[in-house]
């Protein structure tokens, strides 16, 4: 006998329970919904934002050419702009081109292993959709050629070369240093003070015995580099990125007995861990450029089966 509807209490607690745990679910699908359109929103936002960009660009050079023509003037495309960024900053921009989809209307992404547009030496790829995007990406690193024609670009390649396990290496009579670079977070970083004279003073010894002496040094120097790179290969990596001194470099390579890849710092010498960051920021930069019209034109014409 239930004197005090205890169980009726319970049973009233058990029920309320379940009509909270109910609105609680709700409240997070609802959540989730709003994060999926406000998402959504954002992306439209970027779309249109993009296109009024290549709208107004069109509309200039239209304005452009009727002038020339009242003038009677010769009409010659002008080159575009080349934009330099840094690591982290081609990561937003690959993020931004990954965001775009086109449906039907296919999306020409194509990888070449050397450059033809920026003419120096490295990779390119070149992003072309019918109504939005005329962009050229240069890296530094060169990838296997290849053509894809889809509703998005094909980004994957090149987040996977940023984000790749690599032993980094920057060879400096100043000072150079070794680190394990890992989805762009350095690791393992070494610093090897350098002591190789740079110049020859007069009134010491003979420039033959100097220039002795400095090759010594220098070999010396390698030698430590070298190990700290050998010390690196027991943690794993897939590729050796190497910056710096020329003749340091080339040294190294021999001294090590398999491929580097040799990218361009703006580093001059390594004396702090932020060196050697820097050295990878900026030797792994990209250069992009928007592509003219009748270079588009080309590339939405060129045979995917001839050699790039």
């Amino acid at each position: 006998m239930d004197l005090f509807g205890k169980k009726r209490l319970e049973k009233k607690i058990e029920e309320l329970e379940d009509r909270l745990e109910k609105a609680e679910k709700e409240k997070e699908q609802l959540r989730e919904k709003s994060e999926r359109e406000e998402k959504r929103a954002k992306e439209a936002i970027t779309r249109r934002q993009e296109l009024e960009k290549n709208i107004n660009r069109k509309e200039d050079k239209i304005k452009e050419l009727e002038d020339k023509l009242e003038k009677d003037e010769p009409i010659k495309e002008t080159e575009p702009e080349t934009k330099i960024v840094n690591v982290s900053e081609a990561k937003n921009v690959l993020k931004n081109l990954k965001k775009l989809e086109f449906g039907s209307k296919k999306a020409l992404t194509r990888f070449r292993k050397k450059t033809k547009l920026f003419r120096e030496k490295g990779g390119e790829v070149v992003f072309i959709d019918p109504t939005l995007v005329q962009k050229a990406i240069y890296t530094p690193i060169s990838l296997e050629k290849g053509e894809y024609r889809e509703e998005k670009f094909e980004v994957d390649r090149l987040e996977e070369m940023i984000d790749r396990r690599y032993c980094l290496v920057h060879a400096s009579i100043g000072g150079s240093g070794t680190a394990l670079i890992d989805k762009k977070e350095l690791k393992d970083s070494k610093i090897v003070k350098a002591d190789i004279k740079s110049k020859h003073k007069k009134g010491g010894y003979s420039q033959k015995r100097f220039d002795r002496v400095r090759e010594k040094q220098l070999d010396e120097h390698v030698d430590k580099l070298a190990g700290g790179v050998e010390e690196l290969l027991e943690k794993g990596f897939e590729d050796i990125l190497v910056s710096g001194n020329s003749k340091a470099i080339e040294k190294l390579e021999e001294r090590l007995g398999y491929p580097i890849k040799e990218i361009k710092a703006d580093v001059s010498k390594v004396e702090e861990e932020k060196d050697l960051k820097k050295a990878f920021e900026t030797g792994l930069s990209f250069k992009i450029r928007d592509l003219t019209d009748e270079e588009a034109r080309k590339e939405k014409e060129e045979n995917p089966n001839q050699p790039v």
